[in-house]
């Protein structure tokens, strides 16, 4: 289905199923909408996604120290293998997130509302708002990464109100904190996703 809007066209897909080499489904949903970029398209002579919006899906998110996959892709990978190649931002909502980390051996099930994510040469950005099982209302999740030569350099802020601290999930500095519900805004510097610093104010 095509649907024009200003001028630029979406194309509007209906079970929508991708995998890779190894025929690892990285994505399925029932509803997804691409936004071309019309003039881009027309520039370049080639078509030009700017936008995918993918509704009603569910994403593994794994973490295995300092690399990040989703659905078993290795995003950042994939980020300096097309260093020139401009990639569609991403949007995700009304879906499922499962976080794996293998380091601490964790898995957090969360809800997404709206989870943006996009990427420019060797920077990934991950704007999300979600709902967890430790609190009724929305928690906010922002990550900036940027691939070096030999490391990982990454920041990443969090906020949630009236939050029931899930004292497993934690980084040790939090785990000092006793306290049935909290709201909280953090930010954190990290190398090769280990904490090098940590900053923030809890109420």
């Amino acid at each position: 289905k095509l649907k024009w809007e200003g001028i630029n066209p979406n194309i509007l897909i209906s079970q929508l199923k991708l995998s890779d080499k190894k025929n690892n489904i990285i994505l399925d949903t029932p509803v997804s909408v691409f936004r071309i970029d019309l003039l881009q398209s027309l520039f370049q002579m080639s078509v030009n996604v700017s936008e995918i919006i993918v509704n009603n899906t569910s994403v593994i998110l794994t973490r295995d120290n300092s690399n990040v996959s989703i659905n078993n892709l290795s995003f950042m990978d994939e980020i300096i293998r097309t260093n020139n190649i401009d990639i569609p931002k991403i949007v995700l909502k009304n879906s499922t997130i499962k976080l794996k980390d293998k380091g601490i051996n964790n898995i957090i099930n969360i809800k997404i509302n709206t989870l943006i994510l996009s990427s420019f040469k060797n920077a990934l950005t991950i704007n999300a708002n979600f709902f967890h099982k430790s609190s009724l209302n929305p928690i906010t999740f922002i990550y900036h990464a940027k691939k070096a030569v030999d490391n990982n350099i990454s920041k990443v802020y969090v906020s949630g109100n009236s939050v029931n601290l899930p004292y497993d999930l934690l980084p040790p500095p939090l785990k000092q904190i006793k306290s049935d519900s909290i709201s909280f805004r953090i930010w954190m510097d990290l190398d090769n996703m280990k904490i090098e610093k940590l900053v923030g104010n809890i109420a």
